[in-house]
């Protein structure tokens, strides 16, 4: 009787080691994801914060250019005023009109490029932050399930060592043995 009470023992120990060593497992996985997805978005962000910066860089460089032909205009007129001659004027005006539209259609295709960048980038801050929720319900989802777990562990030691203080008989134990498999399966 006592041989068959060691085994069963033993091969409970085995079993809870098992246990341990799965969750151990599985806790060290999803860490590592973790760390993973962590990383990457981290690295999204740095991305994004570059873009957003290299933006206004743009930005920057066209108001510089509008107040610089602004400047210009304004000098044009100056001159223009102390010319005699109103042919050379309106040509030299003419030449500087055609140069700002073409200017000025860069500049327009060059906000019109910027704003597009802005909505791609837009786009894929969304999509990361949807990647970020889904990952976040799943790691909520998988630690429910380790709780859910570890209190089974817990009960069914509990169980064991309630049998164990109270000495009871081998067929006791064989048939609570049986109800506490078929709990853990």
């Amino acid at each position: 009787m006592t041989y068959m009470a060691r085994n069963i023992n033993s091969f409970l120990v085995f079993v809870l080691i098992l246990l341990l060593a799965s969750i151990a497992g599985i806790t060290l996985y999803y860490q590592a994801k973790y760390v993973s997805l962590s990383d990457n978005y981290t690295s999204k962000i740095k991305e994004i914060n570059s873009l957003i910066d290299e933006l206004q860089l743009q930005k920057s460089k066209v108001n510089e250019t509008t107040s610089e032909l602004s400047l210009k205009a304004k000098r044009e007129q100056e001159l223009s005023t102390q010319y005699v001659d109103v042919k050379t004027t309106s040509e030299k005006l003419a030449q500087n009109l055609t140069s700002t539209e073409k200017k000025l259609s860069q500049t327009k295709e060059d906000l019109t490029t910027a704003q597009k960048n802005i909505g791609i980038l837009n786009t894929q801050i969304s999509g990361l932050q949807s990647d970020i929720n889904t990952f976040t319900i799943q790691i909520a989802e998988k630690e429910q399930t380790i709780k859910a777990q570890r209190s089974r562990m817990d009960a069914a030691l509990s169980k064991i060592s309630g049998f164990r203080k109270d000495n009871t008989t081998a067929t006791n134990c064989g048939s609570v043995l049986d109800e506490l498999e078929s709990k853990l399966d």
